[in-house]
């Protein structure tokens, strides 16, 4: 199973994956071929149920003919003073068993912001409200609206 991180600011991939620090490099055996370079980065970046999640993709990579035999890698956060919302129920079932910093991270769910339905801007000018009391189609002239009015 795919495990993803999360964390508090909005997942961005290039701010979020401060530095990473390789150690002992090491060469590939003459057998094995690379065939692509594939760099760690963040990648599928999106926010679940209110949670910024992205997945960490890690390659020991650093050339064709090179590895790294270990790595380690400091993520770095921007402190961002936020409103968060305890994590419900259903939150806790869908992220947990996928969220690799669960603990931390169920602290960091976004509140679900629900604003008033908008009615939308009508043009000025008198406007008709007609009742109908069959479903169907119906007809009506221009002269049949102008003696409503």
């Amino acid at each position: 199973m795919k495990k993803t991180l999360s964390s508090a600011k909005s997942a961005h991939k290039k701010t979020m994956l401060r530095n990473c620090v390789f150690h002992v490099k090491k060469k590939v055996h003459e057998k094995i071929k690379i065939k692509e370079i594939i760099k760690t980065e963040w990648i599928n970046s999106q926010i679940v149920n209110g949670l910024n999640t992205g997945t960490l993709r890690i390659s020991p990579i650093n050339t064709k003919s090179t590895y790294y035999k270990s790595m380690i890698i400091r993520i770095s956060f921007e402190f961002k003073k936020r409103t968060f919302s305890i994590a419900s129920n259903s939150q806790k079932i869908l992220l947990s068993p996928k969220i690799i910093n669960w603990r931390i991270s169920k602290n960091w769910i976004t509140p679900n912001i629900k604003s008033a339905t908008k009615l939308p801007k009508l043009p000025n000018g008198e406007w008709l409200q007609f009742t109908l009391s069959k479903d169907g189609i119906y007809k009506l002239t221009g002269k049949q609206i102008l003696d409503l009015i």
